[in-house]
């Protein structure tokens, strides 16, 4: 057993600079980034390789 904890996902904190790009560009610099986890976590998964080192690496 990991003694590792879920955080909350990232989906509703993305959701809200999302809402804010009409009015606030700069909110875009907070999406990349949640984007990039995104696309690792999705990497992982199609891959199989969720939880092992090589997942870790992506992540990085």
């Amino acid at each position: 057993m990991s003694s590792r904890k879920r955080s909350a996902c990232h989906a509703h904190l993305r959701r809200y600079f999302h809402e804010a790009l009409p009015t606030a560009p700069i909110a875009q610099e907070a999406i990349d980034p949640i984007l990039g986890l995104y696309r690792v976590e999705y990497d992982a998964k199609s891959q199989e390789i969720t939880g092992t080192k090589k997942h870790l690496r992506l992540r990085r």
